[in-house]
């Protein structure tokens, strides 16, 4: 019997990973010459399945206890800094009018973008990591990385902006020479 070419598809997975895992590579034979029946494809089929990727190939081993309370206190610790930080961050240049000038309009920004992080990201998180896998639905799953996503993006176009109103400043200045 003659084996064909290996083709790599992305196939639907099962239930198991549906909410944020969708695809995973399964190898199929493709006949070479076109003269193999399709029970030899299916023999080569099942012999190459047992090769592919399974559940347990997917999800990380699982963290040792200790780990999980280090991961803990640090989550929470940099959760409760983030909020408590940049909600003072944003309270201050909110409430005093003469603190609103272009630079803390942008770190007020960059606030908002580390507290979304800190609310609608890390918490998610730190749940994964201390489960070993994704219990939350595919909603959710899809919601923090798009709210990462779009904070990620959020502030490097945020920094994109200081540094070209600090170069701004600087031109237009003649402070600096």
């Amino acid at each position: 019997m003659t084996v064909g070419e290996l083709k790599y598809h992305n196939l639907p997975t099962s239930a198991f990973l549906d909410d944020c895992l969708t695809t995973l590579p399964i190898v199929e034979v493709a006949e070479a010459d076109g003269q193999e029946d399709e029970a030899n494809n299916k023999m080569e089929l099942l012999q190459n399945a047992s090769l592919g990727v399974t559940r347990f190939d997917l999800l990380p081993l699982d963290i040792p206890d200790f780990i999980k309370v280090i991961f803990l206190v640090a989550y929470v610790s940099i959760i409760v800094a983030a909020v408590g930080g940049n909600g003072l961050v944003i309270l201050v240049v909110g409430i005093h009018q003469r603190m609103k000038t272009v630079t803390n309009v942008f770190l007020v920004s960059l606030s908002v973008s580390d507290t979304l992080i800190a609310l609608l990201n890390m918490p998610f998180q730190l749940q994964f990591y201390l489960r070993n896998e994704w219990t939350m639905g595919e909603a959710l799953c899809k919601l923090t990385n798009y709210v990462q996503g779009v904070v990620v993006v959020s502030t490097i176009l945020t920094l994109t902006g200081i540094s070209m109103d600090r170069y701004d400043l600087r031109l237009t200045t003649d402070h600096w020479t």
